[in-house]
């Protein structure tokens, strides 16, 4: 009988302790239920967005020719330094033909166009031969930038569209091109497809040889309800979080353009929605929140 009373004791204190500690973790659960987080806030703001696609490219010129000699001899030196104007028959540099017993004057090396030279490699003694170019001339009023475009973009790219051009030499600077070429069909190895974009270059600031960055919008919204590109969250669908009386509350939009700066808004949100920007990654559908900044209206 006696050992009976004591199991039923320890069973007792037992039932004490599992109780005890479920209380605890219900404490502890309500804790986290009424942790209050802070958050930084924006209001949705009327816009205009611009979809674009970034592309890479180095400049070449047009017209773009290497020179060289008829006759092989040994160079005697450029008669303009590189970067400077020729015209078309113009010497750019002299040679000396060798023939045993023989004198001859030197040998001019005559520009085959108008343009600007570059690729002066030689120097003074070398021995040239007919097959190794002299220097390089291009004419740089008008440039062409090849380039290929990914599949998924293929179709985005087409001939007369308007490209901007960053100059490398001052990312403040833009030129725009013109899409001259599309390949008609992709490469089968690269899944790529080839274009060209021409640029009119008449303030001489790009020079072939120059790697350049340009982009293509292809899709463009005006004065459309926009939200701050992070705000959004994508799961099956796409929402943000706003703040409601203290109270953070899930809300479901629908979202169009992007040039992942910001998104268009096509439903979902009003311009006096406070939409939060900092600590939605983190809040769930009605926790408490404190409102730390806010943005402009």
């Amino acid at each position: 009988m006696r050992r009976l009373v004591k199991i039923a004791l320890v069973f007792a204190v037992l039932l004490l302790v599992m109780a005890g500690c479920s209380g605890k973790k219900k404490a502890d659960s309500l804790k986290i239920e009424e942790k209050v987080v802070p958050v930084k806030i924006t209001f949705p703001k009327v816009g205009n967005v611009e979809k674009s696609l970034t592309f890479t490219g180095t400049l070449e010129g047009i017209d773009d020719a290497y020179i060289f000699a008829d006759l092989p001899g040994r160079f005697i030196k450029y008669l303009k330094p590189e970067g400077s104007e020729v015209k078309k028959d113009e010497a750019i540099a002299l040679l000396e033909r060798q023939v045993p017993g023989l004198e001859f004057k030197p040998v001019p090396v005559k520009s085959t166009l108008d343009g600007i030279l570059s690729h002066m490699d030689l120097s003074p003694g070398e021995l040239v031969a007919p097959q190794v170019p002299i220097a390089r001339v291009a004419k740089i009023d008008r440039l062409k930038i090849n380039f290929t475009v990914p599949e998924r973009y293929a179709e985005n790219v087409k001939p007369n569209q308007v490209v901007r051009i960053v100059n490398p030499e001052d990312v403040r600077d833009t030129l725009s091109g013109t899409v001259s070429w599309v390949a008609s069909f992709l490469d089968p190895v690269s899944h790529t497809r080839d274009a060209r974009v021409i640029v009119q270059n008449i303030s001489h600031k790009l020079r072939p040889g120059m790697f350049v960055r340009m982009s293509l919008v292809i899709d463009r919204a005006e004065s459309v309800l926009t939200v701050p590109y992070s705000s959004v969250i994508f799961n099956d669908t796409s929402y943000v979080f706003v703040a409601s009386g203290g109270i953070a509350r899930q809300k479901p939009i629908l979202v169009g353009t992007t040039d992942w700066k910001v998104y268009e808004v096509k439903a979902g949100l009003k311009e006096t929605d406070s939409v939060l920007i900092i600590g939605q990654g983190i809040v769930e559908d009605g926790q408490k929140i404190e409102i730390i900044t806010e943005g402009a209206r």
